[in-house]
Protein backbone atom coordinates (compact mmCIF):
# COMPACT_ATOMS: atom_id res chain seq x y z
CA UNK A 1 0.00 0.00 0.00
CA UNK A 2 1.52 3.36 -0.96
CA UNK A 3 2.93 5.36 1.93
CA UNK A 4 1.33 8.59 0.73
CA UNK A 5 -1.99 7.36 2.12
CA UNK A 6 -0.76 8.42 5.59
CA UNK A 7 -3.04 7.42 8.47
CA UNK A 8 -4.79 4.75 6.42
CA UNK A 9 -1.45 3.11 5.70
CA UNK A 10 -0.48 3.32 9.39
CA UNK A 11 -3.76 1.60 10.38
CA UNK A 12 -3.02 -1.41 8.13
CA UNK A 13 0.78 -1.53 8.46
CA UNK A 14 2.16 -4.52 10.28
CA UNK A 15 -1.08 -6.53 10.18
CA UNK A 16 0.57 -9.20 8.06
CA UNK A 17 4.23 -10.06 7.89
CA UNK A 18 4.30 -13.51 6.33
CA UNK A 19 1.63 -12.52 3.80
CA UNK A 20 3.68 -9.53 2.69
CA UNK A 21 6.84 -11.60 2.32
CA UNK A 22 5.05 -14.31 0.32
CA UNK A 23 3.31 -11.72 -1.84
CA UNK A 24 6.48 -9.77 -2.58
CA UNK A 25 8.32 -12.98 -3.43
CA UNK A 26 5.55 -14.02 -5.83
CA UNK A 27 5.65 -10.62 -7.54
CA UNK A 28 9.45 -10.76 -7.83
CA UNK A 29 9.32 -14.26 -9.32
CA UNK A 30 6.56 -13.21 -11.74
CA UNK A 31 3.98 -15.68 -10.48
CA UNK A 32 0.67 -14.70 -12.05
CA UNK A 33 -0.63 -11.53 -10.42
CA UNK A 34 -4.07 -12.92 -9.54
CA UNK A 35 -2.50 -16.08 -8.12
CA UNK A 36 -0.02 -14.02 -6.05
CA UNK A 37 -2.80 -11.80 -4.71
CA UNK A 38 -5.02 -14.77 -3.83
CA UNK A 39 -2.11 -16.47 -2.08
CA UNK A 40 -1.60 -13.23 -0.15
CA UNK A 41 -5.23 -13.32 1.00
CA UNK A 42 -5.01 -16.98 2.04
CA UNK A 43 -1.74 -16.37 3.89
CA UNK A 44 -3.30 -13.46 5.81
CA UNK A 45 -6.22 -15.71 6.75
CA UNK A 46 -3.81 -18.44 7.91
CA UNK A 47 -1.84 -15.81 9.83
CA UNK A 48 -4.99 -14.85 11.72
CA UNK A 49 -5.48 -11.35 10.30
CA UNK A 50 -9.03 -10.33 11.10
CA UNK A 51 -11.40 -10.08 8.16
CA UNK A 52 -12.02 -6.36 8.73
CA UNK A 53 -8.32 -5.73 8.03
CA UNK A 54 -7.66 -8.59 5.62
CA UNK A 55 -10.19 -7.64 2.96
CA UNK A 56 -9.27 -3.94 2.66
CA UNK A 57 -5.57 -4.86 2.50
CA UNK A 58 -6.30 -7.44 -0.19
CA UNK A 59 -8.35 -5.01 -2.27
CA UNK A 60 -5.70 -2.30 -1.96
CA UNK A 61 -3.19 -4.80 -3.34
CA UNK A 62 -5.56 -5.79 -6.15
CA UNK A 63 -6.22 -2.16 -7.13
CA UNK A 64 -2.76 -0.65 -6.68
CA UNK A 65 -0.48 -3.71 -7.04
CA UNK A 66 -0.43 -3.67 -10.82
CA UNK A 67 1.93 -0.71 -10.79
CA UNK A 68 4.59 -2.86 -9.08
CA UNK A 69 3.91 -6.19 -10.76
Amino acid sequence: MPRHLGPLYAWFKGRTILGAVVHDYCYRERVGRKKADDLFLKTMEWEGVRKRYRLPIYWAVRVFGGAWY
